[in-house]
């Protein structure tokens, strides 16, 4: 069994944006198949493709999005969307096969303006096995549907009522600063110094939640 240290460097910060309760009340259309884009994002399938993405969001109801989640939010779906500014940051770093989709937003489903800019779809697809060290990690569990006793086989590790805290390797702060291990539902990572980017342009991106992972390197 490895034996693990917990170590002050690097830095490496989880994203709770999965589950992050700042949506904004948008619908979306597409014109290719909804439901495969769907489960590529939700599921972090590699490389959606370009035809069933999102080729415009409308407002629903309400037709303001509020300051606070301007730069970050969610949508129906669900999907995770990004501004412009957002994505300028990510570019400038190494993303690997993520992918962004940029989209117009309408007042609504008749492509009526909204006076608002073009936002982006944020897939996080770039993978690093192993990111996560399970057994130092607190309030991750498999979860169990309702009719089973276990888990069902390969069921991936989930968060338990988003209170978690990630233990990760050293090393997987290596090669790409935007990842999610595919072995963890709901979570990406980011470096240090993609987090210290954002933080510098001062963005409003409540809806990360970023908090800072616990990393251990092997003794």
């Amino acid at each position: 069994m490895t034996e693990w240290r917990e170590v002050e460097e690097p830095r490496i910060w989880v994203s709770r944006f999965m589950s992050s309760l700042d949506h904004v009340d948008f619908n979306w259309t597409c014109d290719g198949d909804m439901i495969r884009f769907l489960d590529a994002v939700n599921y972090r399938r590699g490389g959606a493709m370009q035809v069933d993405a999102p080729k415009a969001l409308f407002f629903a109801r309400s037709r303001t999005v509020k300051a606070s989640v301007k730069d970050a939010f969610g949508v129906r779906g669900p999907l995770w969307i990004i501004s412009r500014e957002l994505r300028d940051i990510l570019v400038r770093f190494d993303i690997g096969r993520t992918q962004l989709f940029e989209v117009p937003i309408h007042a609504d489903d008749r492509g009526t303006p909204s006076g608002l800019p073009n936002h982006y779809v944020l897939h996080v697809v770039e993978p690093k096995s192993d990111t996560v060290i399970v057994e130092l990690s607190d309030k991750l569990e498999k979860p169990i549907l309702p009719s089973r006793t276990e888990p069902e086989p390969g069921t991936r590790w989930a968060p338990k009522n988003s209170v978690e805290t990630l233990a990760v390797r050293a090393e997987a702060v290596a090669g790409a600063d935007l990842w999610h291990d595919p072995e963890v539902n709901y979570r990406f990572f980011l470096s240090d110094r993609l987090k210290q980017a954002i933080d510098a342009a001062d963005l409003k991106v409540r809806a990360l939640d970023l908090y800072r992972a616990r990393v251990f390197a092997a003794v």
